[in-house]
Order: C-alpha cells, then structure tokens, then sequence
C-alpha cells in the first residue's frame, strides 16, 4: 500500500507517516496509536522481562515442532 493511500485510510498526514517511518519524532502517541490501529497492530508496553518471556512464548507457538 502506498504511503498516501495509508495516511488517507487512516486520517493522518502522509508527513505523519514518512516521519513515523523514518523514525523522525515528534509523533504524538494518539496519532502512533491509530496508525497502528489502522494497520491491525498493537502497541505493548510491559516490564522488559515479561514482555521478552510473552514474545518468546508467541515466537515457540509459531515454530513447527
């Protein structure tokens, strides 16, 4: 999907996006929040221990045994 089709779906600017995309800043955390809405993603945030043990739980569950 293109940068401006993205921004569009998702009502924000396509400067919004190019700076989220190049990691620029000054990205308000509502704005992060519905792009990744938009996108199907979800923002974690946890204690760095127990977000890396339910990441690595995830990853072991895709793994073909």
């Amino acid at each position: 999907m293109r940068i401006d089709n993205t921004a569009e779906l998702n009502n924000v600017s396509v400067d919004l996006l190019s700076r989220l995309e190049n990691g620029s800043g000054g990205v308000r955390l509502d704005k992060l929040i519905t792009v990744l809405d938009g996108l199907g993603l979800k923002l974690m945030i946890g204690e760095a221990d127990e977000v890396a043990r339910l990441m690595h739980s995830r990853i072991e569950r895709q793994e073909p045994r």
